[in-house]
């Protein structure tokens, strides 16, 4: 039965099928036992299982019109076995005529000779091209607390990416095979900057959930146990054991790797295969003068968006039984993953269940799950706070926050026009949504059932707007418009199927033109791409400054110089990039008095406010006495990182209120130790 199954989903489709399992039921057993050995042998036999049930209604609702089974050996009459342990085996791999087919498939791409010389030049050199834009990365990744990767790249990096851009979208019009594969590769390059320069990690989540995962892997669970997350945790730990991979390198290419595999793959066949479209992998690749960070890095938030795009993509045809079961499968494990994606991701699947029926209550059901889409996301987060907040708290004034047509003027002429594109993108996307509509009502597509898109979409618009109006008191200031925000990205997700239908439109109307304008278009096109590309990632420059650092290696060496010379009871304050090292290093170590923990985490806690008032109004002594006292220590430290603002006046002052203090990598950090 569980062979059968490969009948009817493809290879990519299976992939994902498996890994949606193992996390879903993985975050079930977690949630109710524990993933130590027991676990993960349970997790995966109710994985067979369901694969098993799966498999049952495909072949019930949507049998097989092909077999895929082989029904000759692929070297002749023997089989491959008998030819690998033989002495013969090398000589009967047709290598000739494996070179005769490459040749004759290039050759066939175009009628004409010349043009194929011209291709059997551009797909090595792209390759080149790629193959060197990652040496660049690698070549210049650092250990050293940087705002930005493009601190550390070479401007002619970014020329790289340009020129391998424009012969990608060239080849994607011509070539006439393995589009997808090519596709593939530049998401490859284009997702992979934060993975290769950050040599230690990057972000202050990923930290944690290292450290979450650490602990899980060795004693099953950690308590108490989230309601949430749980999908990545549970897939990663998993994987972990059975595969023996580590977990740092599954907690930091979960994301980017999947997308690049999957993505593609999966909208391009939706898109060609089932809906028809013409220059699908072309259509495909001018998403990416959409800012894509959400895919560069992996958070449970990311990993939720991740599943979210392919349930958005297998529901462009969603009257189709496989699609409909694997956007069930799809939003369940997002639900387990992350609740900002997973609630609306449920109501889509029950949105498209009560269109695929004919329920008698039909237009109430649909009126139902609209209104519960607006709510549910904002009284989810109206109750966590709810004991502390007025209605004096909430503010209408983000309502009418509306963004203007930006035109930058600074000297830099080539970031004037990046940041252009950049501060407008909004209106841009807009754009393409609205246009992406009016095509879909004028063409009357039968195929294209987009109905459900028209009322999640705007009803999470409306959701949006609910949370904006909300204080979000129990986070700190700069974090309190971040969960108003993911509904946004959310919203602006749903509506991703006009937005292909318009690019899609441009895209047919381009290729009808004369060879000078494609060409001009596919410039426009490799540049909208790049500056996307740097938008994409944290930035330092004339416009924009993303102020978080990446943890450094003096980061590092300032948590280990204080686990070796503090007592055994102490407390530290310090900002997220060294209390994510010291999570790095030793783990979630020492809890205290109330519930703290030794360093600021999170940063809604109590102890980082008072590494606030610190670096913000004046590092007394006082300050690190009432820190002492919350958690019930005699010994305190205080790290303050030379990039801080303010650093050298906090320096001096520091040094006249502590016991002693020393300095980290040439003055790059200082450790100030208090003792009462």
């Amino acid at each position: 039965m569980i062979k059968n199954v490969f009948n009817y989903f493809n290879f990519s489709q299976n992939v994902l099928v498996f890994l949606l399992l193992v996390s879903f039921w993985g975050a079930i057993v977690y949630r109710v036992y524990a993933l130590n050995w027991t676990g993960v042998i349970f997790s995966l036999i109710l994985v067979i299982i369901t694969y098993g049930i799966l498999h049952y209604f495909i072949k019930k609702f949507n049998p097989p019109t092909l077999k895929l089974r082989r029904t000759s050996p692929p070297f002749g009459s023997k089989t491959w076995s008998s030819h690998l342990f033989g002495l013969k085996f090398w000589r009967t791999i047709p290598f000739e005529k494996w070179w005769a087919s490459f040749l004759s498939g290039l050759k066939q791409l175009l009628g004409v000779e010349k043009t194929n010389r011209i291709f059997n030049l551009l797909i090595p050199f792209y390759i080149f091209l790629v193959a060197i834009g990652l040496f660049v990365l690698s070549n210049n990744s650092t250990s050293k607390s940087i705002i930005s990767p493009w601190e550390v790249l070479p401007g002619y990096f970014f020329f790289i990416y340009f020129l391998a851009t424009f012969i990608l979208l060239f080849l994607l019009i011509y070539l006439q095979k393995n589009k997808t594969i090519l596709l593939m590769v530049h998401l490859f390059f284009s997702f992979s900057v934060i993975w290769l320069v950050y040599r230690l990690g990057y972000g202050y989540d990923f930290f944690i959930h290292n450290a979450t995962l650490g602990l899980i892997d060795e004693q099953g669970f950690v308590l108490p146990k989230p309601n949430y997350y749980l999908g990545q945790y549970s897939l990663i730990i998993i994987l972990h054991k059975i595969l023996a991979l580590p977990i740092h390198w599954l907690n930091l290419l979960l994301v980017p790797v999947m997308a690049v595999f999957l993505l593609p793959v999966t909208l391009v066949n939706v898109l060609k295969k089932q809906l028809n479209y013409q220059h699908a992998s072309l259509t495909s690749c001018l998403l990416l003068i959409l800012p894509f960070s959400i895919l560069t890095f992996t958070t449970p938030q990311n990993f939720a968006y991740l599943l979210l795009l392919l349930i958005i993509i297998y529901g462009l045809n969603w009257q189709d039984q496989k699609n409909y079961l694997l956007i069930g499968l799809l939003s369940l494990t997002a639900l387990a993953v992350h609740p900002i994606v997973g609630f609306p991701a449920i109501f889509f699947f029950l949105l498209i269940t009560i269109f695929k029926h004919d329920f008698k209550l039909k237009k109430y059901l649909i009126s139902t799950i609209f209104i519960f889409t607006v709510i549910s996301l904002p009284a989810t987060f109206y109750l966590l706070e709810k004991n502390s907040i007025s209605f004096a708290d909430f503010s209408f004034a983000n309502l009418i926050e509306l963004p203007g047509f930006n035109f930058p003027a600074q000297d830099d002429v080539i970031l004037n026009l990046v940041y252009l594109y950049g501060q407008n993108l909004i209106w841009i996307v807009l754009l393409l949504i609205v246009v992406g509509t009016v095509i879909y009502y004028k063409t009357n597509n039968k195929e294209e059932d987009y109905r459900p898109y028209l009322v999640i979409g705007p009803a999470l618009l409306l959701s949006y707007l609910l949370a904006k109006l909300l204080p979000f008191n129990y986070l700190i200031n700069y974090e309190r418009s971040d969960f108003a925000d993911r509904i946004f990205t959310v919203a602006i997700i749903f509506f991703l199927p006009f937005v292909l239908l318009a690019l899609h439109s441009f895209v047919k109307r381009m290729l009808a033109q004369k060879k000078y304008v494609q060409f001009s278009w596919l410039l426009i096109f490799s540049l909208l791409i790049s500056s996307s590309f740097y938008l994409s990632y944290p930035r330092y420059d004339k416009f924009f400054n993303s102020h978080g650092y990446s943890v450094g290696n003096f980061d590092v060496e300032a948590v280990r110089y204080i686990n070796d010379n503090a007592g055994k009871d102490y407390i530290v304050l310090a900002n997220q990039q060294v209390s994510a090292a010291a999570l790095s290093q030793f783990g979630f170590n020492k809890y205290y008095k109330n519930k703290i923990f030794y360093y600021p985490v999170p940063t809604s806690g109590l102890l980082y406010g008072y590494y606030l008032d610190m670096v913000y109004k004046k590092p007394a002594r006082e300050t690190i006495i009432e820190a002492m006292n919350l958690a019930g220590v005699n010994e305190a430290y205080f790290v303050l990182n030379k990039y801080w603002y303010a650093s050298p006046k906090i320096l001096e002052e520091s040094k006249l209120e502590a016991d002693s203090w020393q300095s980290i990598g040439n003055g790059e950090v200082f450790v100030f130790k208090y003792q009462r």
